[in-house]
């Protein structure tokens, strides 16, 4: 072998010694970033920056980074207090709206979630966006929400870093094993192999569809840039509300004001379209999500991450 497949190697197995001794996984993605460098596969290198970095494109979220949630509120229905109501199911009158809503999308790097692996007992309550609580309300007609909240279980985010230790040491086994047979890396057959092994470990159950990848496991594949699809009223009108919040603070930045006021001329025109498109909606909501005043408002942009969640 080469110096440098011998150096690889090297990488490789010391790698899979720190998940058998699991070393914390995030000093193990110190060594996972060189060794992403040194096998130049696109699909590998963005699973490793997404999971360092956290993810910024739900169509690239792993299904590991999904569960269903229940939904609880504190307000006033009535005469009486509610404190950590759940909402029931099937209780929020749009089928598609409540599907969408009771899954918690998990964006956080993994270095945020490796403490749940030593403490995975008990619950987190995530403040769901303000554009939910019209749609929540409605089931409280002569009540007020004040807060709503994801509930999570803490289990889960121990799971996701468990899923991350275990698709690596996959990946890592299988392309250990084959250069264990003298597979020549250097040749055209190193990317090719390689690419394999990463469909089957770590894409495995996603697609590349030239604009992000999407989640084929029991669920209609939608890709490419501009694709079109009806967007429920529901969802408009919570796409509405966040566009005014975030036209409320532009004016606090001079110098991005006529930025933002484009971004957020660019969705409204969007919505007014029969058949609006996802795409261009999501593309103009992550540069809003770049702006100083945005930034600091975490309510809206925990509320743009849940819009382009869902949509």
């Amino acid at each position: 072998m080469e110096r440098n497949v011998e150096k690889t190697k090297s990488l490789i197995e010391g790698i899979i010694e720190d998940l058998a001794q699991n070393t914390p996984i995030t000093k193990v993605f110190n060594k996972v970033q060189i060794l992403a460098n040194y096998l130049q596969n696109d699909a590998f290198t963005v699973w490793v920056q997404n999971e360092r970095m956290g993810y910024t494109d739900v169509h690239q979220l792993p299904e590991y980074r999904k569960t269903n949630v229940d939904i609880l509120v504190d307000g006033i229905s009535g005469r009486y207090s509610l404190t950590k109501y759940p909402i029931p199911n099937g209780s929020l009158g749009n089928e598609d709206l409540e599907k969408a809503m009771r899954v918690y999308y998990c964006f956080e790097k993994i270095s945020n979630l490796e403490p749940f692996r030593e403490k995975p007992e008990g619950v987190s309550f995530l403040v769901l966006p303000a554009v939910a609580y019209p749609t929540i309300g409605k089931i409280f007609p002569n009540g007020e929400i004040h807060v709503a909240y994801h509930k999570v279980p803490n289990l889960f985010f121990a799971g996701v870093v468990d899923a991350v230790n275990s698709k690596l040491l996959d990946f890592l086994l299988k392309l250990n094993k084959e250069m264990e047979f003298d597979v020549d890396f250097n040749m055209i057959n190193k990317k090719t192999y390689i690419d394999m092994v990463a469909n089957q470990t770590i894409n495995a159950g996603v697609v590349n569809m030239g604009s992000g990848n999407v989640a084929i496991d029991n669920s209609q594949v939608i890709g490419g840039y501009n694709n079109t699809m009806p967007i429920p009223i529901e969802w408009k009108e919570k796409i509405r509300n966040i566009l005014d919040e975030i036209d409320k603070i532009k004016e606090e930045d001079d110098a991005d004001k006529e930025d933002i006021a484009r971004e957020i001329i660019t969705i409204k025109d969007e919505l007014e379209k029969e058949n609006a498109s996802s795409s261009i909606i999501k593309r103009a909501f992550r540069v809003l999500k770049s702006f100083k005043p945005i930034v600091a408002e975490k309510a809206i942009e925990y509320g743009i991450e849940q819009i382009i969640a869902m949509i």
